[in-house]
């Protein structure tokens, strides 16, 4: 059986992806500095609060038997409840490749990475806790309740994990 060092890899692999990334790029790219950083991470934390919301509503719910829909079934199975690292980084990929067609940028490009990579930490972290403990604070216990609702009674709706913001923008809350 595989440890928990192999569970939990994406928090050493992608905090190393967004460090090599961005030594990288100020090296590479002109009048990069590293003060940007200030706006690119928040920026690209946004972007991962409408990519959580869009990966988990339209490419996790498809009608093929997914891990995800398996993680449905079994929401407590330890193994289903993070994101396969080697899937995230092949999104990641696809995803850094249009950011840097977009901006012809690699500095602005690993920066939104970087903040995404921030955000999907803190949702594998969030996600974890709402499946696996029992005893959490407000904030956790609200978003269990939300996931919960979104598990256990309509799997169309509270796509958010991490925050509600898509929900409400897409009005796809819960129907309480």
């Amino acid at each position: 059986m595989k440890g928990r060092w192999f569970r939990f890899r994406s928090f050493w692999i992608f905090p190393i992806l967004a460090i090599v990334a961005i030594i990288f790029s100020l090296r590479y790219t002109a009048n990069s500095n590293v003060i940007d950083l200030l706006w690119l991470l928040p920026i690209g934390l946004f972007i991962w609060t409408l990519l959580e919301y869009t990966l988990h509503r339209f490419v996790f719910h498809m009608e093929s038997d997914n891990i995800h829909l398996q993680h449905h079934r079994h929401p407590t199975d330890p193994t289903l409840i993070l994101v396969i690292p080697e899937l995230a980084v092949l999104i990641s990929a696809a995803i850094a490749a249009l950011f840097l067609l977009l901006t012809g940028n690699y500095f602005i490009t690993a920066g939104l990475m970087s903040g995404i990579w921030i955000g999907f930490l803190y949702y594998a972290t969030v996600h974890y806790r709402v499946h696996t403990e029992d005893k959490n604070g407000a904030w956790i216990a609200g978003q269990r309740r939300m996931h919960f609702y979104h598990h256990f009674r309509n799997s169309r709706r509270c796509f958010g994990v991490t925050t509600p913001i898509w929900d409400f923008v897409f009005r796809t809350t819960s129907e309480d």
